[in-house]
């Protein structure tokens, strides 16, 4: 493929997976307002508990499974190996679905335990054992998704994702509709069971698909790359798992931390709720464009590294560099200027636009942490990645632990700023060492 021809695909990728992005935002972002009026900012709160164990179930069961088959993909079809990359794929479905059946069922039997010993919460046991199914689902579809990043062929993964949500808010919609018509109450269990719903049917497309285009050529027997898969991923799913427990441990001292800086419970969970369930999705929402720059990024200087491609290589970094720069510097003087009024007309919550502007100067940052982590997973610094974000959010637990006490909620804001500073700062500094390498 040439220069030209590489430099379309990506863009075409880009383009792709930014359009069906922001689609899916658009989505989402409206559905968190709908559900924040079901369930309350409390409830909301209790909702967002969940995610921490979710996080750890991935970490363990898909972890960097799918970073790693969109590289070894992307290495078999830059030397045009079709069969390669689909035993890749075959390998990675065959270990992550095993993981996902043994993590998932420890999850069914030990969720009231995690719930009321771990999280003092008892609602969220039965909400730890919806999720529980969903993950031999969410295996299957990072699986999939990472072999088509692999052959940069955006099309499938942005549209399963799509439907991924839109069958989650539908579904989440239609029962809360039929709760309310029969006098009952809406509770937090009907967005797990929905999102449970929404992943069974973007895989059951994205199997489809698979079978319809690459199994009429045969089953590709032979070697399924189990070694290469656990040589890259292995690190990947340790860096990811250590994160995630550490990312748990935050979620746990959040409100922990608030109660003790004078708040009661039910109010500690209410501006956790308005923090993550409201005002960080919505500072997330622009970064759809970036998000699919790193997406494609990995494979693209996965392939410029084998085939030993330096100038291309320097140039995806230099331009990826600064339109996130540049990008994340338009977004912190937009929501500086329109948080206060974002916060108090989509969620009628002033907390939640006050939270919008302060955390407005993490945009840069942000965009540049994405970006250059998926460059440097690419040349395959997995361990050096995982190092800055270990240290930006140690950092940040650091500032949950001494800083809320006496600031508040506050106090945890210049955590999050601080951190995504730090790894910013320490991406940079490795990719500098790394172009240097490749000069």
């Amino acid at each position: 493929m040439g220069k030209s021809n590489k430099r379309a695909a990506i863009i075409k990728g880009t383009l792709i997976l930014t359009v069906t992005g922001v689609l899916n935002r658009a989505i989402g972002f409206f559905y968190r307002i709908f559900l924040s009026g079901q369930i309350g900012a409390e409830g909301m709160g209790i909702y967002q508990l969940i995610f921490p164990v979710i996080s750890i179930c991935h970490a363990l069961t898909i972890g960097g499974f799918g970073i790693a088959i969109s590289k070894l993909c992307a290495e078999k079809e830059a030397v045009k190996d079709h069969q390669g990359s689909l035993r890749v794929l075959l390998g990675g479905l065959c270990l992550t679905v095993g993981l996902s059946i043994v993590v998932g069922t420890f999850l069914l039997l030990w969720a009231p335990w995690i719930a009321a010993y771990i999280y003092h919460e008892d609602q969220l046991a039965l909400l730890f054992q919806i999720v529980s199914f969903s993950l031999p689902f969410s295996a299957i579809h990072a699986c999939v998704n990472g072999y088509y990043y692999g052959k940069k062929q955006t099309g499938i993964p942005a549209l399963s994702q799509l439907l991924e949500q839109v069958v989650r808010v539908g579904s989440c919609m239609v029962i809360a509709q039929i709760l309310i018509s029969k006098g009952m109450n809406v509770d937090i269990s009907i967005a797990v069971i929905s999102m449970v719903c929404g992943e069974i049917i973007s895989v059951l497309f994205c199997l489809t698909v698979l079978c319809w285009k690459r199994i009429p050529q045969g089953i590709p027997f032979g070697s399924l790359h189990i070694i290469p898969l656990l040589k890259l991923s292995f690190p990947l799913s340790c860096n990811h798992l250590a994160l995630h427990i550490l990312q748990s441990v935050e979620a746990l001292l959040l409100p922990t931390m608030l109660i003790s800086s004078g708040l009661i419970r039910s109010e500690a969970l209410s501006i956790y709720g308005i923090l993550t369930g409201m005002s960080l999705p919505f500072l997330l929402f622009p970064a759809t464009i970036t998000n699919a720059i790193a997406t494609l990024l990995l494979p693209a200087i996965s392939e410029a590294k084998v085939t030993n491609n330096t100038k291309l290589l320097h140039n995806l970094i230099a331009r990826t560099f600064m339109l996130s720069v540049a990008f994340g510097s338009f977004l912190t003087l937009f929501f500086f200027v329109f948080g206060p009024f974002c916060g108090n007309f989509f969620f009628h919550n002033q907390l939640a636009g006050s939270f919008i502007r302060t955390l407005s100067f993490l945009c840069p940052f942000l965009c540049l942490v994405t970006t250059l982590e998926s460059i440097l997973n690419g040349l395959g610094k997995t361990f050096s990645s995982f190092l800055h974000n270990l240290a930006g959010l140690l950092l940040r637990i650091l500032f949950v632990v001494f800083a809320i006490p006496s600031f508040g909620i506050t106090g945890y804001l210049w955590g999050i700023l601080a951190c995504e500073i730090v790894i910013s700062i320490l991406h940079s500094l490795s990719l500098l060492r790394s172009r240097q390498k490749y000069t």
